[in-house]
């Protein structure tokens, strides 16, 4: 049997849509509609037919029911979402307000710093001008009296050819100068130049700062051209939401960025820590001597010292060295000057001022060239297990890596802890901020090295990776993955990172890598 049509007409027609003029008095029970009588006997025969009044008070029913659920519960709620996303919308936008007062703030800051360090600068031109004339002045001076002196001497003479007596004559001669009469001594004229910074961009980049956004809800789909908007104005956006496990692998990361290896060899040694030289070369510590290695692995140079760390002053280009066993930190001049320290000595770093920042357990601590505790710098320190310090050769922060070991009272959560140059702490980069970048093994660092643009590099141990973040702790990219465990690291004055690699902290394999160290 064909299903009969429909017999409803538009909201307020009472009449049969088929059976014009009919009125609609009756419901077919089986088709849930309204029909008339001529329906009953047509399209409708057969079917169970009640008087449409019957139904009205089950109708009526249904009706009060969604006008209670609509008025008690829909309208109630759609009110207090409405209300709620208007509140967190007038949040959000005092919140980017609060964020452009800073931006801006900040960057007033910043110009007051560059017109500061203008006046500085044109101060110190003025200063150099001033006593470049000075010698001018002097010159001009003893030529002028010169010339003054032969004058008068020229008139004196010319009088006494003229008109003068024999007496006079005799006495005009004795007063000649015996020798022809030799004029002021010249000097070599002092210059300046101005280096202006080719690299001025990226530094004021790393200065001013980034954006970064961090949101608890996605919406299905992004606004249309909204991210190459921010893009086309320089805001970078970094989300602190964890990456997924199929965008934390190697693979993923296009090649370009990665860093290459361009050499490598077997160390014959145990290596514990390395620093650059100006040669292109680094020295390496081992358990009992300080070596001086060139890029080939060749040995250039040895010295004997027992030394668990080392660095180069980046002042006097000096090698300073700290041992743990005899609690001393020590310059390796001719005559070694050594201190002692309250606790073993881990790790060591120089700083521009000539601080001699020492790593011991819970702490670390300025020391002055002397060997004397510098009270005018913070020294306390929530740092349990500094064993790796590196200063920004950019913004003089220093990066420590604290292993965070159980044995000093830590909680075997490695870490690397940013401060200021006067040992404030700035922000930790741990596995919290790590999450699953690379690898299953939780985040380990072992070593940290700044790059010539302030950008930090961390070997990840038990990872077997090297990461590279800028110098505010933002995640950049993973530079390498090796087969075994990465360990002690630096980046030589050319921009190439050396990186020690092995299965346990004897014998490693020691690798050159050259990356793009743009943080772009």
């Amino acid at each position: 049997m064909a299903t009969p049509q429909v017999a409803i007409g538009a909201r307020g027609q009472t009449t049969c849509a088929h059976h014009q003029r009919v009125t609609l008095d009756w419901f077919c029970e089986k088709c849930s509609e309204p029909i008339c009588v001529d329906c009953i006997s047509s399209l409708h025969k057969g079917h169970a037919i009640i008087n449409l009044s019957h139904v009205t008070p089950q109708y009526k029913c249904k009706i009060d029911n969604f006008i209670i659920e609509t008025e008690q519960n829909e309208l109630v709620q759609l009110q207090q979402q409405i209300t709620s996303t208007k509140d967190s919308h007038k949040k959000s936008l005092d919140h980017f307000e609060v964020i452009a007062i800073e931006v801006k703030e900040h960057g007033a800051k910043l110009k007051e710093n560059i017109d500061a360090l203008l006046a500085q600068t044109l101060s110190q031109l003025k200063q150099l001008k001033d006593e470049n004339s000075k010698p001018f002045i002097t010159l001009l001076t003893d030529l002028e009296t010169k010339l003054g002196q032969l004058k008068e001497q020229l008139k004196q003479c010319k009088s006494t050819l003229q008109t003068g007596t024999d007496i006079e004559v005799f006495h005009t001669v004795n007063e000649l100068p015996k020798t022809t009469s030799s004029l002021p001594d010249q000097f070599i004229q002092g210059t300046v130049r101005f280096n202006p910074n080719k690299s001025h961009q990226e530094l004021l980049k790393q200065a001013f700062g980034s954006l970064a956004s961090s949101t608890s809800h996605q919406p299905s789909a992004e606004p249309p051209g909204l991210l190459s908007k921010l893009f086309s104005f320089g805001l970078q956006m970094s989300s602190t939401k964890e990456p997924t496990a199929c965008s934390t692998q190697q693979n993923d990361i296009p090649p370009q960025t990665k860093a290459r290896v361009i050499t490598e060899w077997k160390a014959a040694y145990a290596i514990h820590a390395m620093c650059p030289t100006g040669d292109g070369g680094v020295w390496t510590c081992g358990d009992t001597t300080l070596t001086h290695l060139s890029r080939q692995g060749k040995i250039e140079q040895k010295k004997s010292v027992a030394a668990r760390n080392m660095c180069v002053s980046p002042t006097t280009k000096n090698i300073w060295a700290c041992s743990a066993s005899s609690k001393s930190v020590m310059e390796l001049t001719s005559d070694h000057f050594r201190f002692n320290t309250d606790g073993p000595p881990y790790c060591i770093c120089i700083t521009k001022d000539g601080l001699i920042l020492v790593g011991t357990k819970n702490s670390i601590t300025p020391y002055t060239t002397k060997g004397n505790p510098d009270v005018t710098t913070t020294t306390k320190s929530l740092l349990c297990s500094p064993r790796r310090i590196s200063l920004c050769p950019v913004s003089e922060n220093v990066a420590v890596v604290d292993r965070d070991l159980l044995a000093d009272g830590g909680r075997d959560k490695p870490r690397v802890v940013v401060m200021n140059k006067h040992l404030k702490e700035l922000f930790p980069y741990g596995q919290a901020q790590h999450a699953s970048r690379t690898g299953s093994r939780s985040f380990d660092p072992y070593d940290v090295t700044y790059d010539s643009l302030g950008n930090m590099v961390i070997a990840d141990r038990d990872n077997n990776s090297l990461h590279l973040l800028a110098g505010d702790g933002q995640y950049l990219r993973l530079l390498h993955t090796d087969q075994h465990q990465a360990w002690v690291l630096c980046v030589g004055n050319d921009g190439i990172i050396w990186a020690t690699f092995g299965r346990f902290s004897g014998m490693r394999t020691v690798k050159l890598l050259e990356y793009d160290n743009k943080s772009t």
